[in-house]
């Protein structure tokens, strides 16, 4: 009836058009009006209390997507040791690679409530599209691009900047983040205006995976010509060494840059399992006969760490920090955990390695990080700093095993070195590459564990209920944030108080129902937690569609305002404190582009999919469908011969339109930024300040053109100006790119040298392929430059004199020590008499060095004392002759 004559129904769809809405008496939401009492209150009234439950629910959904990231850092962190067939060892891995985490759960975990809103608003409206869903995703990413980068440029600390460092990946964000919101301006009034087929909403769909799999391609380095950026040569090759080498040595060192990623504090209750154990046995340990441990450890043997590719001495006068072996086997004897009595962890020491050079004071820090073992319960945690003063090459650190079940398999940990400081770094040759430091220790316990055993693990579920009573008590209690390393602790403030009170239901409430992360890999929590997400959000989508009902304000001017920047504001201030502590900009500009281009590809994409597959194929009612758009849309009604899913694309279109206007400035912005200060985000703060201000206004007038379209079309004039903004800013940006000046110089000022200064041993890969060819034609490239530059102490104490904790972790050539030993005294024998008569010394050096008439520069090398860093084993050759 309705194909045949559907202006017959005109009154009909008039009526249906205006009848219910869900602030009328017969109207509903997905779970609110909860009352009828409720509904016969008055607008002004209802209005005032939506818009305070609103924004109260914003808190709430904050609460629960930080529950729902703390699984999915679970989840991302899970690492696997894999045989490695090039190099015949065992090297760590991370199950996802931090790009493709980013863009996939961490997207999920950040944009959730904009993305569950479009699909909750197209299922409770029975297929039909709506405009809080599509016009809260437009609106959260103009709030990201334009109001979070704005207040990211002013949070960098003053003459600082901070780089995009992986300017690939941010290049394909970028690519696929305007074609995502210029193909949803083509879909909807281009190729079929007002109506999505099924094959638009499934490439909006399939750009997804696409975005994925270019991302990580990208992120391995396949794409480097996306960087847009030359590099000198002798940097090209090095880089690409270096990422064949971290490869090679798993990924590790690889981590997530998403700025809401805090890490999981549970170590308080992990604190309260080690407490007051105490023991009656000390199980001695034997090492196992395993091939990884067989090798001979980094600088154990008398030799510099070799660099992989070039097989020469790697540069490193600051010192590389490395343990003796990356693998080592721990079997206690007695694996019995008595039950209520008092025992003793067993203990063991580890060394800690500074090779290849030893000038300056160095740092790093020490961890363990549990892969099958829990800390608390199979071994004692390690947090602290390992220092090397100046000279020093070796560090020792206690490691404590606890008494093990005998049924139990094998438990593995790892002690983790990471964050070198003093421009050292870390083994290249051993697993975790040159990011970190790692030494995978594997506890031997049952051969043959049972079943149970296998497929429960007791001491994860004794750990997850320890955790999840920390984290019940945690939620009741106002602590005071911790302070940063050599900073003192803030005190609590008035605000703190106010804000603990106002969201301690939140807190409270999520903290009983969210199971703790350490169960089930995390994916147990975020099961929990998206359902819970999905809950709140459904009650954001009621109240904002209520208040806009009750005060007259459509659902696209909420969306675009209230909605989108209450679902916007935690990642706000999470990477304003990013971009501050970061030493690059990744974490707060590649992941808006990037989270931009997800909310349309699943925001829009998914519950577009859903609806045009639903109304294609005929499952909806067709006469309820030729009322709905009959009055509105004659034209399609009248020549459809199947229902079509229908999208109203006037202010949805304008909107995308004006975003891409000032989207567009923006990106040309950061270009600019990053050609004059040498970083997109920091630099002078005037700059900074202007270029936040041109931001906030850029974002002021698409959320003014916005609103005034929602209200009268007359409001399409103002895309005219906005194009031609857009397109002089782009004209103006390959101007200044094109021409070559005002360029940023590094070099400029001290100042500003130390603020673009990369972080330490970042290009230390860099100069090894110049170094390695200097190092080749040395005499002696393979000695220990600890050994020879520096003082020898006399010999190490036998292991007899420390019974009590034996060193797991001795080297096997127990032969190229004393090697070594006998090289320094011979050496410092030669250097003796060089110190009495400096000026004897000198003439004889300048003779001799006459007559072979071999490199000038040299002549002054006998003034200098003998821990010179230049070829110190030349310096004692010249001064023994002489003598």
């Amino acid at each position: 009836r309705a194909f045949a004559n559907p202006f017959s129904l005109e009154k009909e769809a008039a009526g249906m058009a205006s009848s219910v809405r869900i602030c009328d008496p017969e109207g509903s939401g997905l779970l609110l009006p909860l009352t009828q009492a409720e509904k016969e209150m008055a607008d002004g009234a209802r209005a005032v209390i939506y818009i305070l439950l609103l924004l109260y629910m914003f808190m709430g959904v904050g609460t629960v997507a930080d529950c729902f990231m703390n699984a999915v850092e679970k989840i991302i962190s899970k690492k696997r040791r894999i045989l490695n067939q090039t190099k015949q060892k065992e090297v760590t891995y991370l199950v996802w690679n931090s790009t493709v985490a980013d863009l996939t759960l961490l997207a999920l975990g950040s944009s959730a409530p904009e993305i569950l809103l479009s699909v909750l608003e197209i299922c409770s409206a029975g297929f039909h599209s709506g405009e809080l869903g599509p016009s809260t995703i437009v609106g959260s990413a103009a709030f990201n691009l334009l109001i979070i980068l704005a207040v990211c440029i002013c949070a960098i600390p003053a003459c600082e900047v901070r780089a995009i460092e992986h300017m690939s990946v941010y290049h394909v964000t970028v690519i696929f983040s305007i074609f995502a919101y210029i193909w949803l301006l083509v879909i909807v009034q281009v190729i079929s205006p007002n109506i999505v087929e099924i094959w638009e909403a499934m490439v909006t769909f399939v750009m997804f995976p696409i975005l994925v799999t270019v991302s990580w391609l990208a992120n391995k380095g396949k794409l480097e010509f996306l960087a847009l950026e030359k590099r000198p040569e002798e940097e090209v090759e090095p880089r690409m060494r270096r990422s064949s080498q971290d490869d090679s040595m798993g990924n590790a060192a690889e981590k997530s840059n998403h700025p809401r990623l805090g890490g999981n504090k549970m170590r308080a209750s992990m604190a309260v399992l080690t407490a007051g154990r105490k023991s009656h046995v000390t199980p001695e340990a034997k090492r196992d006969a395993h091939e990884e441990d067989k090798a001979i450890p980094a600088g154990s043997n008398g030799k510099d760490i070799q660099d992989p590719i070039h097989k020469g001495r790697i540069h490193a006068p600051h010192g590389i920090i490395t343990f003796r072996s990356d693998a080592i086997q721990i079997e206690p004897e007695d694996r019995l955990r008595p039950d209520n009595e008092p025992y003793n962890p067993y203990k063991f020491t580890l060394d800690i390695l500074r090779c290849n050079g030893t000038d300056g004071q160095v740092s790093c820090k020490l961890s363990t990080e549990g892969l099958s073992a829990v800390p608390g319960i199979d071994f004692e945690e390690i947090d602290e700093t390992i220092v090397f003063e100046d000279g020093e090459t070796e560090k020792q650190v206690e490691v404590s095993i606890l008494p093990q079940r005998d049924s139990e398999p094998h438990d593995v940990f790892q002690l983790v070195l990471s964050e070198a400081e003093g421009d050292a770094f870390f083994n290249p040759n051993d697993d975790g590459g040159r990011g970190i430091g790692l030494l995978t220790i594997t506890i031997k316990n049952s051969e043959n564990p049972p079943l149970m055993e296998r497929l429960f693990d007791k001491d994860n579920f004794q750990c997850g209920l320890q955790a999840w009573k920390q984290q019940i008590l945690s939620s009741v209690r106002l602590e005071p944030e911790e302070a940063e390393e050599g900073e003192e602790p803030a005190g609590l403030k008035p605000s703190d108080y106010f804000f603990f009170v106002l969201g301690l239901p939140f807190k409270a409430f999520f903290g009983l129902v969210c199971p703790p992360a350490q169960w089930a890999g995390g994916y147990l929590l975020f099961t929990v937690a998206l359902v819970w997400v999905a809950v709140v959000t459904a009650l954001i989508s009621d109240l904002a569609s209520l208040f806009g009902c009750c005060a007259g304000i459509p659902d696209a001017t909420t969306a675009i305002t209230i909605v989108a920047m209450g679902t916007s504001l935690p990642d706000t201030f999470a990477s304003m404190t990013s971009a501050a502590k970061d030493d690059t900009a990744d974490s707060s500009i590649v992941n808006v582009t990037g989270s931009n281009s997800v909310n349309v590809y699943l925001g829009i994409g998914i519950p577009w999919l859903a609806a045009a597959i639903y109304w294609s194929s005929g499952a909806g009612d067709k006469v309820e469908w030729a009322a709905r758009y009959g009055a509105e849309f004659p034209e399609i009604v009248s020549s459809a011969t199947n229902c079509a899913f229908i999208v109203k694309a006037g202010a949805l279109g304008f909107s995308v339109l004006i975003f891409n206007c000032v989207g567009l400035a923006c990106l040309v912005l950061l270009r600019v930024r990053r050609l004059a200060f040498g970083g997109e985000l920091g630099g002078p703060q005037t700059p900074a300040r202007a270029s936040s201000a041109l931001l906030v206004f850029l974002w002021v007038a698409y959320i003014v053109s916005s609103i005034w379209r929602n209200t009268d079309e007359k409001a399409e004039v103002i895309i005219f100006p906005m194009a031609v903004l857009a397109a002089l800013v782009v004209v103006g940006g390959v101007a200044f790119e094109l021409s070559g000046k005002g360029r940023y110089n590094p070099k400029e000022t001290p100042e500003e040298k130390m603020a673009f200064k990369d972080a330490p041993g970042e290009n230390q890969l860099e100069d090894t392929s110049i170094d390695n060819a200097k190092a080749s034609q040395d005499p002696e490239p393979d000695k220990i430059g600890a050994a020879v530059e520096e003082p020898v102490e006399p010999a190490p104490e036998p292991a007899e004199d420390k019974p009590e904790v034996p060193n797991a972790q001795e080297a096997p050539e127990a032969e190229a020590a004393p090697e070594v030993a006998a090289e320094s005294v011979t050496v410092e024998v030669a250097e003796a008499p060089a110190s009495p008569e400096p000026e004897k010394a000198e003439e004889a050096a300048k003779a001799e060095e006459e007559k072979k008439a071999k490199k000038p520069e040299e002549k002054k090398a006998p003034k200098k004392k003998p821990k010179a860093k230049a070829k110190p084993e030349e310096a004692p050759e010249q001064s023994v002759p002489s003598e």
